[in-house]
């Protein structure tokens, strides 16, 4: 019974894993068009956008080499979405020459694991992409940890995207779980980190509240008194006389 089981299992684990990753791309859609909107590219990670599009092509290419659909489904949207998402930040950006840079750097890097990828026999194709994907893993679970500190030394979630923290709870833990219905440690292990971090965000967002959006609301009267206070050269006092 247990053997007829886990296919079952499996098959809903992949569900939600196709279902969770696709949740977790559009998770950054309310940042890319927020800012877009206010034409500031202030608190968005684009490092994670980058390190996203990279880990995607990796994937891809892993589940190429593996013939498995699942991973090339994910990872085809992924290389597209966070891609989008990226040309977006450096369309906003001002000056665009630092996220151009940053850019470049990343697709040199990826033509690097490409090149020495081409002086390994086709055997070790594989392994070594597997690697490659694990080390990247990593990296993406462990950057969110920058976050915590913030919140700790301000005491404040102001710093932490709701939409970004659940659908990376989401995407670690059904890829923990598919990770080990498949037995491929290039998939599981590298998501254990990442599942760590979520949780401890997610206490301290029972101990220090939810994100509050005062500070941006703040920021709108602000402007608008400057702007009145720059027509035609005038004070807010002289434009209230005036009307009076």
């Amino acid at each position: 019974m247990a053997l007829d089981f886990v296919p079952d299992l499996l098959t809903v684990v992949e569900a939600s894993t196709v279902l969770v990753a696709f949740v977790m791309m559009g998770s950054g859609l309310p940042i890319c068009l927020n800012m877009y909107k206010r034409r500031s590219t202030e608190n968005v990670p684009y490092i994670l956008f980058l390190i996203s599009v990279f880990l995607s092509l990796l994937g891809l290419q892993y589940g190429i080499l593996m013939g498995n659909k699942l991973l090339i489904l994910i990872n085809l949207a992924g290389v597209v979405v966070w891609g989008a998402y990226t040309a977006i930040f450096i369309l906003v950006s001002s000056p665009k020459s630092q996220p151009l840079f940053r850019l470049l750097a990343v697709i040199g890097l990826y033509l690097a694991h490409l090149y020495y990828l081409s002086t390994l026999p086709s055997t070790d194709h594989l392994s070594t992409v597997g690697k490659y994907m694990m080390v990247w893993c990593l990296i993406i679970s462990i950057v969110p940890a920058g976050e915590i500190y913030t919140i700790i030394q301000t005491k404040s979630t102001n710093c932490c995207d709701l939409s970004l923290l659940c659908g990376g709870t989401l995407n670690v833990t059904v890829w923990c779980l598919y990770g080990f219905l498949v037995n491929d440690i290039n998939i599981y292990f590298p998501t254990i980190p990442g599942l760590l971090i979520s949780l401890i965000k997610i206490a301290l967002l029972l101990l220090y509240g939810l994100p509050s959006s005062q500070s941006i609301r703040e920021k709108a009267p602000r402007k608008e008194s400057i702007d009145a206070k720059a027509i035609n050269g005038k004070s807010a006092d002289d434009t209230l006389r005036q009307r009076k």
